[in-house]
């Protein structure tokens, strides 16, 4: 895409197609040891988020690369960052860990044993965590106390999608895919729904 150019902000453009003589200028560069990258835009050109292996996140300023601040975790990052109201939510390989989104210092962390496989989903006050042992848990945004945990199978869970119902009288569910297997769960108790196996392949992507 393109972003328009301003005297404050030059543009950026990126294209998939080869074989094009065009040079890009580099407007900053950092050395940093990377597993995962993530960002949020705003009037004052938002913050990239760089997770590490190494046990840390960067947040620096997504125009001019300057460092806002770092946060050393105990235990490598494992998922991109989400940023919700705030907070700033990352799976790392013994659970989530919350942090202020402003300072980069720790609001809450919850070690669950196992490791996250996929970016956390955060809908209605609740941060819903995945992992690669085919656990689910849904933990209170403000505090990290679990509300509830299900084995939704023995794989990796690979994506996580959120659906809310009209008729309150219809529970909100959570649908998590683990290989093969489509699981869909009350999102307030964990309880099922419903399961569905496909029957070539296995599942990627989730969308309600």
């Amino acid at each position: 895409f393109t972003e328009e150019s301003t005297e404050e902000h030059p543009s950026v453009t990126f294209s998939n197609q080869r074989g094009l003589d065009t040079a890009f200028d580099i407007q900053w560069q950092k050395k940093v040891s990377i597993s995962s990258v993530d960002y949020t835009t705003d009037f004052n050109g938002g913050v990239l988020y760089v997770g590490s292996d190494q046990s840390s996140l960067v947040a620096l300023g997504r125009i001019d690369g300057n460092k806002k601040w770092k946060h050393d975790s105990r235990n490598p990052i494992t998922t991109s960052p989400v940023e919700r109201d705030g907070s700033i939510y990352v799976g790392t390989s013994q659970g989530i860990t919350v942090l202020s989104k402003t300072t980069g210092k720790r609001k809450w962390r919850a070690r669950i044993g196992e490791t996250a496989s996929i970016q956390p989903l955060i809908k209605g006050g609740v941060a819903y965590l995945a992992t690669n042992s085919g656990s689910l848990y849904a933990l209170d945004v403000e505090s990290g106390e679990k509300e509830w945990h299900v084995d939704v199978g023995d794989e990796s869970v690979g994506s996580l999608a959120f659906g809310r119902n009209m008729f309150k009288s219809e529970p909100d569910i959570v649908v998590a895919a683990e290989g093969k297997n489509i699981t869909a769960l009350d999102g307030n108790t964990g309880k099922w729904q419903w399961a569905q196996k496909i029957e070539s392949g296995s599942a990627t992507a989730l969308a309600t």
